[in-house]
């Protein structure tokens, strides 16, 4: 069949190993048959419901971004959505064009017009499923892959002048289908070499030693370009798919389509503040002119966005397109769980929760952000709507130190701390005395005489930075408290997280609470305050709120000296880690936010369990019946026709 090309002192796998040529489309059409057997059947079934497939022409149809909108459950009517979440849908439609180009990604990204067919849906499921594992391996770079297909995606959005010239081979650089590849493959044994089918030379193949695909198809990665505004619009969307805990099926998808209709603008503000955190520089008014590079990209994507990224794509396509519970919320009779009585085995009905009221500080974008610095720190608490108690807030409480202690101190769970205020302008810092006073009690870091506010600090900014706090709040004018688990997190106007640093001196004990006129602290040694000297103690990374809750000062320096504690670690953003700053504020808004119990979103979880249980169960006997996965096969034009490329 081929030449083996094994070595005596390779292992016992190479050794059955043999290279084989085949065409360009050949390989596409081998390599969509093991991603169509990458999906089970049911799921298969459930593809070939949604799109109303019924024939052999619909293979070659392309998809419309309005149908795969449905497809996700992100619409039923995209007429019904602003501007530019259409735009965002759209955006998330062409990297399933892209990805399923695989493995010849050229084709698409050179050519804005390629169009999006169920063939490469199947691929790109497959990729955003996670399934593509199984070819590819763990060791492929997927966020190389995602990068390309958000880049690509971006520049279809915005076609550069067409200069390409079909006599110029130059400018056309994309293979033939004509054009012969090799690729590694499993030997089959001696008695099957004629019986050989496209689905099992597509099983031989080793796909993850394939040079197209281990190439990214040889794109020059460095020449594409993924614009700021649009990479906001795909982050927007998945803040709000990833804010989405698991429950009924229905519900998920109706709290997605809610979000998109009526807090887009409020998801793509928060997705600006991520956005920042790939490029300190980039805003809504800049967005359009700035792109974000690969480099830049990696380099975010390092502490817990990447993996947030892959995972969130993966929820998104495993609960909608391989999903039969429809987001119209027309289950079939069967998707309703049984009364404890009829089955015990069945989630227990979720008991009436009440209901969740925003704040000025806390809102679904805002507990999305929240949710992904917790992730990212590696703590296992998780916040939502479902499990947020206000315990506090400043605007109708009154803003003092003795109102704040009765609101919170009688709460003996996780809490998550909010300030927000306005950067402070030179005018204040001139004439408030109140603030000189604070000023001169907290110990000057810059020069008098240096300008400490840097290029990415606006004098508009509005500032916001929650603090999860593990521990129980307590009076603390002798001796901080607190535990490794609090994390301090920027909100805005650019996201960032500062998890606590393992010391088994400090053990986390960050936090302190003075009622004897010092405030709250964290990341602060305690506050001198004795007889006529009164002298804060800011850590290396910490946020100081003054007495009157009127200033807040959060502090970043990269290396403070042997003197100064450092209770939390240092920026993971690439650009900040290094660099010494402050942001100064007055103070417009506090709140304080209990972490309550996890029950109901417990018993939310066990109705999304139950609902995939009773769904899978009911597709199997319906493709027990129907022999759904041939026929979808044969639809799709990946079955019917036999033959082999040739080995070399």
């Amino acid at each position: 069949m081929g030449q083996t090309f094994s070595q005596d002192n390779t292992d016992e796998a190479a050794k059955v190993l043999v290279l084989e040529s085949f065409t360009k489309e050949k390989i596409t059409r081998f390599f969509q048959l093991r991603c169509v057997h990458l999906l089970s059947p049911e799921e298969l079934s459930t593809l070939t419901s949604s799109l109303d497939l019924t024939s052999a022409n619909d293979r070659e149809t392309a998809i419309s971004y309005a149908q795969v909108a449905h497809l996700l459950h992100l619409a039923n009517d995209v007429t019904e959505l602003s501007t530019s979440c259409n735009e965002a849908i759209k955006l998330l439609a062409d990297t399933f064009t892209v990805l399923g180009s695989l493995p010849f990604l050229r084709d698409s990204v050179e050519n804005v017009e390629w169009p999006l067919t169920l063939k490469g849906l199947l691929i790109a499921s497959a990729v955003f499923s996670g399934r593509i594992r199984r070819l590819l391996g763990h060791k492929y770079d997927y966020l190389k892959l995602l990068y390309i297909a958000f880049a690509a995606s971006s520049s279809r959005a915005n076609p550069p002048p067409v200069e390409k010239s079909e006599s110029d081979p130059e400018k056309s650089s994309s293979p033939s289908g004509d054009d012969e590849f090799v690729v590694e493959a499993v030997r089959p044994p001696p008695d099957r070499e004629d019986e050989l089918d496209d689905t099992l030379t597509a099983r031989r193949i080793k796909w993850d030693t394939c040079a197209t695909i281990k190439s990214y198809d040889e794109i020059d990665i460095n020449s594409l370009q993924l614009k700021a505004s649009d990479f906001a619009k795909i982050l927007a969307i998945l803040l709000i798919v990833g804010s989405v805990p698991k429950k009924s099926h229905r519900d998920m998808q109706a709290q997605v389509q809610q979000s998109l209709k009526e807090k887009w603008t409020s998801f793509e503000e928060a997705a600006y503040s991520v956005l920042k955190y790939f490029d300190l520089e980039v805003d809504k008014i800049n967005a359009k002119q700035i792109s974000v590079s690969y480099e830049a990209f990696r380099a975010g994507c390092k502490n817990g966005i990447g993996s947030f990224i892959i995972d969130t794509l993966a929820k998104l396509v495993n609960g909608s397109i391989f999903s039969s519970i429809t987001s119209d919320g027309n289950a079939e009779a069967g998707d309703k769980p049984p009364s404890t009585e009829e089955s015990p085995k069945s989630p227990s009905k979720t008991r009436t929760s009440r209901k969740f009221e925003e704040s000025r500080l806390i809102n679904e974008p805002s507990i999305a952000l929240i949710s992904l610095a917790l992730r990212n720190a590696g703590t296992r608490h998780t916040v939502d709507t479902a499990n947020l108690v206000q315990l506090y807030n400043g605007s109708q409480s009154g803003f003092s130190i003795r109102s704040l202690e009765q609101k919170i101190f009688k709460w003996h769970a996780p809490t998550v701390f909010l300030v927000s205020g306005k950067r402070l302008k030179q005018k204040t810092i001139n004439t408030n005395r109140r603030y000189q006073q604070f000023d001169q009690e907290y110990p000057r870091y810059f020069l008098a005489n240096e300008n400490s506010q840097k290029d990415w600090q606006a004098n508009h900014d509005v500032l916001t930075y929650a603090v999860f706090v593990h521990s129980p709040w307590k009076s603390s004018n002798k001796k901080n408290f607190g535990d490794e688990e609090a994390v301090v997190i920027s909100l805005s106007p650019h996201f960032d997280y500062y998890k606590t640093k393992p010391d088994p001196v400090l053990q986390g004990k960050s936090t302190y609470f003075s009622n004897l006129g010092m405030g709250i602290g964290f990341g602060n040694d305690q506050p001198v305050n004795k007889n006529t000297i009164r002298k804060y103690l800011p850590g290396n990374v910490s946020l100081t709120i003054e007495a009157n809750l009127e200033f807040a000062i959060f502090r970043h320096i990269s290396n403070g000296g042997p003197h100064t504690t450092t209770y939390f670690e240092k920026s993971t953003q690439e650009r900040l880690h290094d660099e010494d700053f402050e942001d100064r504020f007055m103070i417009t808004d506090i709140e304080v936010w209990g972490v309550g119990s996890n029950k109901e979103l417990d018993e939310q979880r066990k109705q999304w369990e139950w609902e995939e249980k009773q769904a899978k169960a009911r597709q199997s006997v319906n493709l027990r019946n129907t022999g759904e996965e041939r026929a979808f096969l044969e639809m799709a034009g990946l079955v019917g026709n036999h033959g082999s490329g040739g080995s070399i």
